[in-house]
């Protein structure tokens, strides 16, 4: 039963309500409310119903299976979906994965396509190719790029409300991609960014400097720099 169909219901029950008829200034505004409602609805402007606890990764590589086994463990989510090209590959995570949930929380964990991830309040994008000998981050561009050309549309075809998080390499290059290819608002399209630059940094210095590793260190900020930095 649709959103419309409830909230056009909801309408026409509380318009015999004496005290509502009373106050036309509200009454015009819950019919506008409604009107504009079945507008949006029928346009396909409005985005699916997020459900907090679910998340879904693209892209079960190492990076992808490695996120989904973190998820697991967090306890942060009851549900998890993964896309992958290769269905095969994501039906095997969901399911070795899944044998971890009895030593976290109960969690769902299962293979899926894009309509499973569209209600879903956090996807992971960590699709992309596999690096080349000799090949830089910048050089995956174009090819990472083409890749995302056939990820993002289909996530933003189906009115997808929740977050999109960014984890392919190059990956500042890449949110931006994900931003203009989805339209969505930039707040909602977010890069990881420098953590694994940091972390990195943190860990050569503490090694250095012979200091845990977690001490204060101000995070990095930069393209992927740390891969030809030397303590």
């Amino acid at each position: 039963m649709s959103f419309r169909y409830n909230f056009i219901s909801l309408v026409y029950r509380i318009h015999f309500s004496q005290r509502l008829r009373q106050n036309s200034l509200l009454w015009k505004t819950v019919c506008a409310f409604a009107v504009r409602t079945v507008i949006q609805e029928r346009e396909g402007l409005m985005s699916n119903v997020i459900k907090s606890r679910k998340a879904a990764v693209i892209g079960c590589g190492f990076v992808g299976s490695a996120t989904a086994f973190t998820l697991m463990q967090s306890k942060l989510f009851s549900e998890l979906v993964l896309l992958d090209v290769n269905r095969e590959k994501a039906d095997g995570e969901a399911m070795d994965i899944s044998h971890g949930v009895p030593f976290a929380a109960p969690m769902k964990i299962y293979a899926g396509d894009y309509d499973d991830v569209a209600d879903a309040a956090i996807i992971i994008v960590t699709a992309g190719a596999n690096q080349k000998p000799d090949e830089t981050r910048l050089d995956l561009v174009h090819r990472n790029v083409e890749i995302y050309k056939s990820i993002i549309p289909e996530i933003a075809s189906r009115n997808f409300g929740g977050i999109l998080l960014i984890v392919s390499n190059p990956v500042d290059i890449l949110t931006y991609v994900a931003l203009r290819l989805s339209g969505l608002p930039e707040n909602r399209v977010i890069g990881s960014g420098t953590v694994l630059d940091t972390a990195r940094m943190k860990y050569a210095l503490g090694e250095h400097l012979r200091w845990t590793a977690a001490a204060s260190i101000p995070p990095l900020w930069g393209n992927m720099v740390t891969a030809r930095s030397r303590c």
